[in-house]
């Protein structure tokens, strides 16, 4: 098939242009795996990326090692420039490992997408903030990660926190006990309080909770991560 053509270009380019130890993966545009770098299978803690690939039969078991999904299709911006997405993928003791998911699209002669070029990055995050992240959404795929030049309004970091864990249901009084933990910290609930109540209203041009959850979820805040959940990235490396 000519659509072959141009996902075997990108495996070879990609063996040339990337270093032996990334971790990368190619699929194509039905959500079926073509290639795997044997740097990925080896940190999943597979001996080969034959024995690896050898195990994604479905969309389940591609989402298992790769989280991705045919389920969750991935989405781009309208120039098909490269999307970070925060993924957590199973390694072979099914112990969650999240990465920063690079997503590149592959097109053919006539610009039609045909497959998908992704190079995962090892995230490294807070504990704390990192199993918070898990239980709000255990299948937390797709989720973008936090670039305060592209959210559309300006937050603090403390702002930013206090929007995400509110959009994912947590009062007041859990959003400042959980800051405290994962911060040793001891803000108060007013504190808390008023952040949502003065500082957030105000940004959003809101005039109670529901209003705000509403907007902010419209503008796409359920997806950005807060930078500061993040101990340690490597996300300039995608832009090669």
């Amino acid at each position: 098939m000519p659509e072959n053509k141009y996902i075997n270009q990108t495996i070879d380019s990609a063996k040339i242009i990337f270093h032996a130890d990334e971790l990368y993966y190619v699929i194509n545009k039905d959500y079926q795996l073509q290639h795997c770098s044997e740097s990925y299978a080896k940190y999943l803690g597979f001996s080969s990326a034959n024995e690896l690939i050898n195990l994604i039969i479905d969309d389940n078991s591609l989402n298992h090692y790769f989280g991705i999904s045919a389920n969750e299709p991935i989405k781009l911006s309208e120039n098909n420039s490269p999307h970070v997405y925060l993924v957590f993928v199973n390694d072979i003791h099914k112990a969650k490992k999240p990465f920063f998911s690079v997503i590149r699209s592959i097109i053919d002669a006539d610009k039609n997408i045909i497959g998908y070029f992704i190079n995962n990055i090892t995230a490294f995050f807070n504990a704390d903030k990192l199993q918070l992240l898990e239980k709000l959404n255990p299948n937390f795929s797709q989720k973008s990660y936090s670039s305060k030049n592209r959210n559309p309004v300006v937050l603090s970091r403390r702002e930013e926190e206090v929007l995400f864990l509110l959009l994912y249901g947590k009062s007041a009084r859990e959003i400042t006990e959980f800051i405290n933990k994962a911060e040793n910290n001891s803000i108060s609930v007013n504190t808390t309080k008023s952040i949502i109540n003065k500082q957030l209203f105000f940004k959003f041009d809101v005039y109670d909770l529901e209003e705000l959850l509403t907007k902010a979820k419209a503008m796409g805040y359920a997806s950005i991560i807060p930078a500061s959940f993040i101990v340690e990235n490597r996300v300039h490396m995608c832009s090669r």
